[in-house]
């Protein structure tokens, strides 16, 4: 398109923002997922003007040629349309596409505004929101990650899709007394020695209780073992004593005792492996 088309400038997208605070690699996929429509149909709309402009230029070489006599311009904003205005108003959209444009444009808005749902659907689960952090006394004793104050963590209130061989991430824990476990186990009431295999599920999987005291199969380093189910790995609340003021659980990630890693022969100083697990 010409230069002197600077009329079109309104169709560049917004210059970007900085925010001081740092989001977490969830977060920015969840911003660049809501705003990837709205770039796709900047695309789609520029690309078929520019074909429209094309066109237009083609039949003005063609009547030049033949010596036909050429359009009277079109008057949109003013009487007086100058000659570099003109090509600019020639290249404008359709007005009787406007009614489509606009609704692809709410159609996608909603769409993105309901995409937790479309995600749960579809296997995946993004962060629902943010809980700002709170320190306070944390036991780091099974490497955990405690919570600073102002710090901002997602909060989750979904979990991939379980299958036969469920992707997840094992970590250590612990659900003795004194413990960075926190609390007693939500499913029984008690605490539970290093050495019992027992885990806890994200808020996801843990389902409102529904897999309470069952056994799931965990494998990993080419072994396989059962262990029970607990109590709840929080992937909404976090950063309050009952969490050992650690920050919410990521949706993929099961909280395991020792036990589960000694059975496994992994050893727990790795603090954090890839696993599958199913029901048993």
């Amino acid at each position: 398109m010409s230069e002197r088309c600077h009329h079109l400038a309104f169709l560049l997208p917004p210059p970007r923002l900085t925010m001081a605070t740092t989001f977490s690699t969830s977060a920015r996929l969840s911003f660049l997922s809501f705003h990837f429509p709205f770039f796709f149909l900047f695309l789609l709309v520029f690309s078929q003007e520019n074909i429209r402009v094309r066109e237009i230029e083609k039949k003005r070489q063609l009547k030049k040629q033949h010596h036909y006599p050429p359009d009277p311009p079109k008057v949109l904003f003013s009487l007086r349309i100058s000659k570099s205005q003109i090509s600019c108003a020639q290249a404008m959209p359709n007005t009787s596409s406007l009614p489509l444009l606009i609704s692809l444009l709410i159609f996608l808005s909603l769409s993105s505004f309901n995409r937790a749902s479309i995600r749960i659907l579809i296997g995946t689960c993004h962060a629902s929101s943010f809980l700002t952090g709170k320190a306070g006394f944390c036991t780091t004793q099974n490497y955990a990650d405690c919570c600073q104050t102002g710090e901002l963590y997602p909060q989750y209130r979904c979990s991939p899709a379980v299958t036969n061989t469920t992707n997840a991430k094992l970590d250590v824990g612990g659900f003795s007394q004194g413990s960075d476990g926190g609390a007693a186990a939500e499913c029984d009431g008690n605490f539970h020695n290093d050495t019992d295999l027992v885990v806890a599920l994200p808020t996801g999987w843990y389902n409102g209780g529904s897999r309470c005291l069952k056994k799931i199969r965990i494998n990993g380093n080419g072994k396989s073992v059962l262990a029970k189910v607990v109590d709840e790995c929080d992937s909404v609340n976090g950063c309050t004593a009952d969490q050992n003021f650690e920050p919410p659980c990521p949706p993929n990630v099961i909280n395991a005792s020792p036990g589960v890693w000694n059975a496994l022969g992994i050893p727990t100083s790795m603090m954090e492996v890839s696993i599958t697990w199913s029901d048993a």
